[in-house]
């Protein structure tokens, strides 16, 4: 029995510490790696940490100056296109189609917001 249990546990769920869980997405944050509806995809350490931010805060719309001093640690926000690649990034790893999202939604002019 013991050796069955060795053999299974590498392809278990981690025990929730370095795991986040929204809705059907899971990120490792260990690995960096999300998975979302039978896709699994290696995330870069950065979009890992945006994805947890609002995987901390599902349905909370996240102001895009905040979102760029939390990933960035910066206080410059004048050219948030950065950001707006990084969101692309990361709908492109969450949704079926990333030209109309379900999970990360724009609230325009003003941020962004983790729907699951």
């Amino acid at each position: 029995m013991r050796k069955l249990i060795n053999r299974i546990n590498p392809f278990v769920p981690g025990n929730g510490e370095k795991q986040l869980n929204a809705g059907p997405i899971r990120l490792d944050l260990e690995r960096n790696l999300v998975s979302c509806e039978g896709r699994e995809v290696h995330l870069t350490p950065r979009m890992s940490r945006l994805l947890q931010i609002f995987m901390q805060r599902p349905g909370e719309m996240l102001e895009r100056e905040r979102l760029f001093r939390e990933v960035w640690s910066t206080e410059y926000t004048e050219d948030t296109r950065t950001l707006d690649v990084h969101i692309s990034w990361l709908r492109q790893a969450l949704e079926a189609d990333p030209r109309k999202p379900r999970f990360l939604k724009t609230i325009r002019r003003v941020g962004y917001r983790l729907d699951v």
